[in-house]
């Protein structure tokens, strides 16, 4: 038991948590679980989920996860194929609720759970949250994912390719379409447009390569 206790206890890395729950650790793996639910529930929620399916396809994605994490290979790669797989859930239900001529409710994004203290997040919370967050729940659902995952989550620019199964140039391409968008959209009809305006454009030079025709 002491073992045990000592591979998984609160002072492990990620990657040593990750290692451990390979090897068979239950408390690793539920260590993982517990430090993942929130964020993975939220991404979920802020993809167009209403709070219940996000549960349900958060639930689904840790069942798969725990039950194929031994054969995972890459350790480092352990966050970017848990977004993923809640990710094509989530695209797996919109495709059925489609065919079934059901509409996904597309709630835009909410908070439920922090990811650091990222520009968005800061720019909602101090002056334009509501504007924000209708704003980027308008994106296109491939812009908005990418936005969400890099902004709300702080995955990086490999990890997002991914977990939306894209290469690296295409996820720059969809960020910077997306940052333009919501400098755009955050500037028509407000008083504080131009400073909005100049965060979202600061990113743009951050992450983003310039884009013909964006």
């Amino acid at each position: 038991m002491g073992s045990d206790e000592s591979r998984s206890g609160p002072d492990l890395s990620e990657l040593d948590l990750v290692a451990a729950a390979r090897g068979g650790d239950r408390r690793a793996l539920g260590q993982l679980v517990r430090t993942y639910h929130g964020p993975v529930t939220a991404y979920l929620v802020r993809l167009g989920a209403d709070r219940e399916l996000a549960l349900d396809l958060a639930q689904e994605a840790f069942c798969r996860v725990c039950a194929r994490i031994g054969s995972l290979t890459n350790l480092s790669g352990f966050r970017a194929w848990l977004f993923r797989v809640a990710h094509n859930l989530f695209l797996d239900h919109h495709r059925s609720a489609y065919r079934r001529r059901v509409v996904v409710p597309d709630t835009g994004p909410q908070v439920l759970s922090a990811a650091g203290d990222d520009p968005v997040e800061a720019v909602a919370r101090e002056e334009q949250g509501d504007r924000v967050r209708r704003a980027v729940g308008a994106l296109p659902p491939s812009l908005r994912s990418a936005v969400l995952l890099r902004y709300y989550h702080d995955l990086s620019l490999d990890e997002i390719a991914r977990v939306t199964g894209v290469p690296v140039g295409t996820v720059k391409s969809r960020l910077h379409r997306a940052l333009n968008a919501l400098a755009r959209s955050l500037a028509e009809g407000a008083e504080d447009g131009g400073p909005l305006r100049v965060r979202f454009r600061a990113r743009l030079s951050e992450d983003c390569e310039p884009v013909k025709g964006a």
